[in-house]
């Protein structure tokens, strides 16, 4: 469970309608191309500019924080962003036929991939000074780590983990060797809930 807060305002964690569409809205945020800055999703829910300016006023109370827990679980964030960190796709390569199947499972595997299927493909072109020609090729089809989900998956653990440091030289190595596994554990759960969804660099 998360640690919830109580603030001054709202001593029972009361959960309102606004938090309700808030939590919609940063789950759904960059689905269809466009992000929204956290006080851009404010203001569409009915938050005055006042609050909007200050998203951290309604992010981190008592009553978003426990509508956001009942609805996103810390276990099942868990799950997911290591869901991620695992994460696979399937891809293609052809080789010649020259190259022999277990070759190309020598290859395939070695480089750290699973090995699905090897087809036999002959593909026939007409020219002018040869007449018909063909020539065969084998795809191959394979298991690989899906590189652009584990890296959005590590950026969120580091963000975390708290790897990132700003400091005027880019982007350093910090110290997280102080937080317990439990804190890196909450630590991890409220970021996912505040960002709502990955937005690519230079987006924001």
């Amino acid at each position: 469970m998360l640690d919830i807060p109580t603030n001054q305002k709202d001593k029972k964690g009361r959960t309102t309608e606004r938090h309700k569409k808030l939590l919609s809205l940063m789950v759904a945020n960059g689905r269809n191309g466009r992000y929204f800055t956290k006080k851009e999703m404010l203001e569409e829910v009915g938050y005055s500019d006042a609050i909007a300016t200050h998203p951290s006023r309604v992010l981190d109370s008592a009553g978003f924080l426990t509508y956001c827990e009942e609805q996103l679980p810390t276990d099942y964030l868990l799950m997911k962003n290591r869901e991620l960190l695992e994460s696979k796709e399937l891809k293609q390569m052809q080789f010649d036929e020259s190259i022999t199947d277990d070759e190309i499972q020598e290859i395939i595997e070695g480089a750290g991939y699973q090995l699905l299927n090897i087809r036999k493909n002959e593909t026939e072109y007409t020219t002018k000074k040869r007449g018909a020609v063909s020539f065969r090729k084998k795809n191959v089809f394979y298991m690989a780590p899906n590189a652009l989900e584990q890296d959005r998956a590590l950026d969120k653990a580091y963000k975390v983990k708290q790897f990132y440091r700003q400091d005027g030289k880019g982007q350093q190595p910090n110290d997280f060797s102080k937080l317990t596994p439990a804190e890196i554990r909450e630590k991890f759960a409220q970021l996912v809930l505040r960002i709502g969804t990955y937005i690519p660099r230079g987006s924001r």
